[in-house]
């Protein structure tokens, strides 16, 4: 049954990922559709990345401790994240770069240059940016370095329990992803970029998260969990 939530639960999210890109969006303020909008963009779909990353980190916990974990965790990822990561990326490279170059594109799957810096950015190896070639792969990249230094974050997150999550989330909230629309924030655009995009603060902590509530659950009856809500 709790597979099956979580199952469920991420085919809402991956819904919600989807609103959160929307382009053609309600801009009448104070209309019903905007107020729609409005809610379900800045109330509802900005737990789908936050969920993501928790339950990534809570199926991880299963698996520590056992002998070679984390190379088997690597190995795994590498399949299932590297490889599609690769393959979504060359997609629209060919389709927007090569076959239909005719198009504006200028949106989330962006025309790249064919130099050597261009390419490295669209194919997310240039950790000061996002993956070019299709932007929202960043969570892809971000949860594959997450895996990499799995076993300090479970040997943290064993150690300091509760602590370490506030002192995650307080850096978390320092950094902030959504200061990026904030020109006067303390930290500069590379540094808010790479906390953003490449190794995510809001990834890091809901990630641990996720690692603490796996040997440590937490149960909420139906009030406090809509109060919570």
């Amino acid at each position: 049954m709790k597979s099956e939530r979580i199952a469920n639960t991420g085919l809402v999210c991956a819904f919600l990922v989807m609103f959160i890109h929307l382009e053609q969006v309600p801009s009448a303020v104070g209309s019903a559709p905007w107020a729609i909008y409005s809610f379900v963009r800045y109330v509802l779909a900005v737990a789908a990345v936050p969920f993501f990353f928790l339950v990534s980190g809570y199926f991880l916990a299963g698996h520590v401790g056992r002998a070679g974990w984390w190379k088997q965790a690597v190995v795994k990822r590498l399949r299932t994240l590297g490889v599609p990561f690769l393959v979504w990326s060359a997609v629209p490279l060919l389709v927007f770069s090569v076959l239909w170059t005719s198009c504006d594109s200028t949106g989330l799957c962006p025309r790249v240059e064919f130099r050597p810096s261009s390419l490295a950015a669209a194919f997310g190896c240039h950790l000061l940016t996002l993956p070019e070639a299709n932007r929202p792969l960043w969570y892809v990249r971000a949860l594959f370095f997450l895996v990499l230094v799995s076993p300090l974050l479970a040997a943290v997150v064993r150690w300091g329990g509760r602590w370490t999550l506030l002192a995650l989330l307080a850096v978390y909230w320092t950094v902030n992803p959504w200061s990026l629309d904030a020109p006067a924030w303390w930290l500069g655009m590379t540094g808010r970029v790479f906390g953003t995009f490449v190794f995510s603060v809001e990834g890091l902590f809901y990630f641990s998260l996720g690692m603490y509530l796996r040997h440590r659950p937490v149960a909420l009856g139906r009030p406090p969990a809509l109060a919570l809500g």
